[in-house]
């Protein structure tokens, strides 16, 4: 774990900022607080698709869409 003043971290943002990518736990702190933690945004392995899985659904009932007999009422 790497912890640095705000001063040095203004001084060395862009050495921190490859450090936090190369996977080290970067804290800035100001007085002796920890107040900012630098750390890599994770990004999905590949982009998703609408109907990225059509195996999902395996059987549909043909009066799916057919209004339910409970609320004849409010129709």
């Amino acid at each position: 774990m790497i912890q640095v003043g705000i001063d040095q971290a203004t001084d060395e943002l862009a050495e921190l900022i490859d450090k936090a990518l190369d996977g080290a736990q970067v804290d800035i702190l100001k007085g002796a607080t920890a107040r900012v933690r630098l750390q890599p945004i994770r990004t999905a392995r590949h982009a998703r698709r609408i109907g990225g899985s059509p195996s999902l659904v395996i059987a549909m009932a043909d009066d799916f869409n057919a209004p339910l007999a409970d609320f004849a009422d409010y129709m």
